[in-house]
């Protein structure tokens, strides 16, 4: 993802990957809406949409009874063209990325190591072996770590890595699942000794099915004798997945059957001089709310255009220290809510389960109506946003107090003259100065109003202008709480950056 970022910004850069070929596993499966919204930027939507499937909902099972089904039609997110959870494996997502980046002319350097790297005065002297044993010494600007858990980056900078390992065993099977359930919403299941999950993948033909013991008396001690070295069979998946949904199922075709242990970590900073860590090198998360890919993807998004204003000289290196300030406090967020919500679903005590089941069906109810909104709004990662920084200034007059469409959020869609929208009109990663106004501004302020913006010193003298009326758009004008006129000046990871209420600036 950030070499597309910024090979389309007309960045020059090397990717290399000691691996010979992308993963075969399916691996993360949850792309969440913000990433999507994403994808449509880079042109990538549908490509995306072909490939996968679109979850319908969750639903939640206790002992084989079922306690709460929840539709993501009943969301209400009308700020988003992807109000719901999409699934497509991460193999997928990095073929489409990488086919991607060869229609552009480039191509990932594989079978090649970052031995080590040595910061200069003005630049990092990375060293390469590759596969054949020649070595290669590459002098670059920036290096960004995105190697994963076990990440040489980050280790050759000395950053820590802070957290721990799950007690639990987690097996997993990519295959086909032969039962009288859905197959296109997301299931979860609350057995004796274990909680399974299943995830649809692409219909009937294949699914995941994930079984992850509880946590029960001496499970600290039964977890230091655990191994993930012998292997996993089907036959052993199907046992306990059985077990832990009380339906008769069959599982068969299996393309992918895995045992691992799970982690929970987070780098103390990400970046440090010329070095930036983004996604599992910065952070690592449990499954639950499938958080781990889409937040390296944003992470991506959140680096990529200031890396590109810096390197142009457009802007200090000051705005790069604003990566670390935005994003990891947001990865420790996320890690620390996936790893409540995780270690509270494999440690429910039998007390705890039978009151569950008693109140299930009054708070099956109140869920329904309210739990979706709260609940999608976070994993969705669509409420994720951003403290006052340089690169999220408001400089409004009057007070904006808590509007969801302020410095530092995520710029919402909204329709236009009920034939588009306002993403529609914002394609591409890129700055947009979105100009709404209750009132029609007349032709000769508005050309004024661009002139002088064109001249003002600001990280984006040449972004592309929208202009957008009340009556052209009145669910903007009451999204983006507009008085008179409101001037927004979003980023090209689609977060507002700049902010006023008036045009003569």
């Amino acid at each position: 993802m950030l070499a597309n970022l910024l090979a389309r910004q007309g960045v020059s850069f090397r990717i290399i990957d000691e691996n010979s070929s992308r993963a075969k596993e399916s691996r993360a499966l949850a792309v969440q809406s913000r990433s999507m919204e994403l994808y449509q930027n880079l042109g990538l939507v549908d490509q995306v949409l072909a490939r996968g499937m679109r979850g319908s909902g969750i639903a939640g099972y206790m002992k084989g009874k079922k306690l709460v089904d929840v539709s993501f039609s009943g969301i209400g997110r009308d700020d988003t063209p992807f109000p719901y959870i999409f699934l497509l494996s991460q193999s997928i997502n990095e073929e489409i990325l990488e086919g991607s980046l060869n229609k552009l002319g480039l191509r990932v350097d594989r079978q090649t190591r970052l031995e080590h790297f040595e910061n200069t005065d003005s630049s990092v002297l990375a060293h390469f072996k590759h596969t054949d044993g020649t070595a290669e010494v590459v002098e670059a600007k920036y290096v960004v770590g995105c190697d994963g858990a076990r990440s040489n980056v980050r280790k050759s900078t000395g950053l820590g890595f802070k957290g721990g390992t799950y007690d639990q065993e987690f097996l997993l099977a990519d295959a086909k699942v032969n039962w009288d359930l859905p197959h296109d919403r997301v299931q979860i299941f609350f057995g004796d000794q274990a909680m399974a999950i299943f995830f649809p993948i692409d219909g009937n033909e294949n699914s995941r099915v994930i079984v992850i013991s509880k946590n029960t008396e001496g499970s600290k001690e039964a977890a230091a004798n655990l191994t993930t070295k012998s292997p996993a069979t089907l036959a052993e998946v199907q046992k306990k997945f059985v077990e832990a949904v009380k339906l008769n199922v069959t599982l068969e075709d299996p393309k992918w059957v895995t045992r691992y242990r799970a982690h929970h970590r987070s780098a103390e900073k990400m970046s440090a001089d010329r070095v930036f860590l983004a996604g599992d090198s910065a952070h690592i998360h449990s499954p639950a709310g499938g958080q781990g890919m889409n937040t390296g993807l944003q992470d991506a998004a959140n680096l990529a255009w200031k890396l590109n204003l810096v390197l142009k000289e457009k802007a200090s290196s000051e705005l790069l220290d604003t990566y670390n300030f935005e994003r990891l406090p947001i990865a420790k967020k996320l890690l620390n809510f996936t790893d409540k919500i995780f270690s509270t679903a494999v440690s429910l005590s039998p007390f705890a389960e039978q009151m569950i089941s008693l109140v299930a069906p009054l708070g099956a109810k109140i869920a329904v109506k309210f739990a979706p909104k709260i609940m999608f709004g976070f994993v969705s990662q669509l409420n994720i946003h951003y403290y006052p920084n340089i690169a999220a200034v408001s400089d409004c007059q009057n007070s904006r107090g808590d509007t969801p469409a302020t410095a530092g959020r995520r710029a919402p869609d909204a329709p236009v003259n009920d034939t588009g929208s306002l993403f529609d009109l914002m394609t591409g990663y890129q700055f947009h100065l979105l100009v709404l106004s209750r009132n029609t501004i007349p032709n000769e302020k508005r050309a004024r109003f661009e002139a002088n913006w064109r001249k003002r010193e600001s990280l984006a003298p040449d972004a592309k202008i929208v202009w957008v009326s009340g009556s052209e758009s009145p669910v903007a004008i009451e999204r983006y709480a507009v008085d008179d006129v409101l001037v927004s000046l979003i980023r090209p990871d689609g977060y507002i950056g700049y902010q006023s209420d008036r045009l003569s600036q």
